[in-house]
């Protein structure tokens, strides 16, 4: 008997990672059984449309449309605080999420919508895909040993798609698979179009340095192994959704919601130290 194909709706267009899980999950059917079957494109429709052509989807109206066709829900709009009523209607009826960074648009909005996943036992999964990147290249367990981390990768106040906590997501997700979300201080300024933080823990120290022109990773890093600088392929076109189809699989959740929380908070605080520091 064949296998019930599991129907993955996807809640956006505009975004690259709307092409790259339909290029991981459909072009390249990562995983047999799992297929993006339906669009919704709210942010840009003609691409939408154009995309659901493409890859022989259904083009879903609207967002009752959709939910009504798919087993599960990919999310990639670009900015935080639209994700919130799509993931609270998602794990309403039960659907499995993949909920793009920044989680949600505020703490406050993250905090209660991982209270209802918690409570519902959801399976969601998400954020940034550079943590992912590095352990995919097999060094995230050395840096999780360094005691001295600094961070560089894009990120700018003057996004359009909800300011410094659009691409500032990847930095915060960062420190916080690495080193967890223990930390007691944390101080940041600007320096040009830039932005600088330091996270200081009990015995280890993070520092953050965000250029909006600056699109390649680069971690430095010193312990009791030593010292040197990561500059990773940036290869990570399909990890988000190759995490997702394999949480679907397994039903088994990659990292704990809590973690989704933490991320937003450091951002949070960076941005909060910002408005002390003049």
């Amino acid at each position: 008997m064949k296998a019930k194909l599991m129907r993955i709706g996807l809640y956006g267009a505009s975004s690259s990672h709307s092409l790259h899980f339909l290029e991981t999950l459909n072009a390249s059917a990562a995983f047999p059984g799992i297929r993006i079957t339906a669009i919704h494109g709210p942010d840009d429709p003609t691409l939408a449309e154009n995309l659901a052509e493409r890859f022989g989807l259904q083009l879903a109206q609207d967002q009752e449309e959709l939910f009504k066709q798919v087993d599960a829900l990919a999310i990639t709009m670009r900015q935080g605080s639209e994700h919130e009523p799509i993931v609270r209607a998602c794990l309403l009826l039960g659907l499995p999420l993949f909920v793009d960074k920044p989680f949600a648009g505020s703490v406050q909005a993250a905090e209660q919508l991982i209270d209802l996943a918690e409570r519902r036992h959801a399976l969601v999964c998400g954020g940034s895909s550079l943590p992912l990147l590095l352990q995919q290249q097999h060094v995230a367990d050395t840096l999780r040993r360094a005691s001295h981390l600094v961070i560089a990768f894009s990120a700018s106040e003057r996004s359009p798609y909800g300011g410094y906590a659009f691409h500032g997501a990847h930095a915060s997700e960062l420190c916080v698979s690495l080193l967890g979300a223990n930390w007691h201080h944390v101080h940041a300024f600007r320096h040009g179009d830039g932005i600088v933080a330091q996270i200081s823990y009990d015995t280890r120290q993070a520092v953050i340095i965000n250029s909006p022109n600056e699109n390649q990773l680069r971690i430095a890093y010193s312990g009791p192994e030593g010292a040197g600088i990561i500059i990773p392929e940036m290869s990570y076109e399909p990890l988000a959704a190759m995490e997702f189809g394999k949480m679907l699989k397994t039903s088994q959740l990659p990292r704990p919601l809590s973690y989704y929380l933490q991320s937003m908070q450091l951002t949070e605080e960076i941005l909060n130290k910002l408005k002390t520091h003049r």
